[in-house]
């Protein structure tokens, strides 16, 4: 239930006020990472608009969670960080937290046990089966992971033991943003094996002039490579354009084009923001 809810409220970033990435949080051997702003959608007219597809769509979670862990998402999340090494992922939530009432929930979960870790206390505890690993790093900063191993690496980072990665590509104030390190990644569906050759993978998400403004950044050594992958994504685009009936109704303007160097390639995908809510709702009818 959390994961869900997470993953549903990490699309919505829509502002100019913002809990922007901290790099000092992420640790330098980190394969990937990716951040959502969740404060910035609370200013602006679609934000109420996607807060309240939310709410439609998964309110009796939302409600649940408030009710079990006195946590509202919708009003006390601020950012959500996810980073970690392939499928192993650390969650780094931002927010307000009643700290007591966490711990005494977690408390009375099945095989509960509490450990200390670089002057952290990580409380471990068993969820459906898969054992969880939670510290409050401080207040307002809970850090979450199924690894023991991938949380350590965190706190490692938090007590200065060791360097965080300290800077990234994410100039302005984006508000989503997120990396794959390509070159140090496995990547084993065949369907994406030509990515295998790429450096890395960046997208972020902006808004500007009433419009949302998606961006994918993919980085080579090779010219021709990057051409092949800028035709492959154009391809990619027109299709999914294509199996949306009234495209054209939602203003959505997309570009594929190669960098300046030639050895990156550059996707860029623009819609008035008043027309997202409805995309999302027609995208929702396709799960059902």
């Amino acid at each position: 239930m959390m994961k869900k809810t997470l993953l549903t409220l990490a699309v919505l970033t829509a502002s100019n006020f913002a809990s922007p990435i901290d790099f000092d949080q992420i640790p330098a051997a980190a394969q990937w990472y990716l951040h959502a702003d969740v404060d910035a959608v609370r200013t602006t007219e679609i934000g109420e608009e996607l807060k309240a597809l939310v709410e439609q769509e998964a309110g009796k979670e939302l409600k649940a969670m408030t009710r079990i862990f006195a946590f509202d998402p919708m009003e006390d999340l601020a950012a959500v960080t996810l980073f970690g090494e392939g499928d192993n992922a650390v969650v780094l939530i931002h927010g307000e937290f009643d700290r007591a009432h966490l711990v005494d929930v977690i408390g009375g979960a099945d095989e509960h046990e509490v450990s200390d870790y670089q002057g952290f206390q990580v409380h471990s505890w068993d969820d459906k089966g898969k054992t969880q690993h939670g510290v409050f790093v401080k207040a307002d900063l809970l850090a979450i992971s199924e690894k023991t191993k991938h949380l350590k690496h965190a706190l490692d980072v938090f007590a200065g033991v060791k360097e965080p990665m300290g800077k990234g590509d994410a100039e302005g104030a984006p508000l989503m943003f997120g990396l794959a390190n390509l070159s140090k990644m496995e990547i084993e569906d065949e369907d994406m094996e030509i990515f295998k050759e790429a450096k890395s993978v960046t997208m972020r998400m902006d808004e500007a002039e009433e419009a949302m403004i998606a961006t994918l950044k993919i980085s080579t050594d090779d010219a021709k490579l990057a051409k092949r992958m800028s035709r492959m994504v154009d391809g990619l685009l027109a299709m999914v354009e294509g199996s949306i009936p009234a495209i054209d109704d939602y203003g959505l303007e997309s570009e594929v084009a190669q960098g300046d160097d030639k050895t990156k390639v550059v996707a860029t995908v623009k819609m008035p923001s008043k027309h997202l809510v409805g995309l999302l709702e027609y995208l929702q009818t396709l799960k059902e």
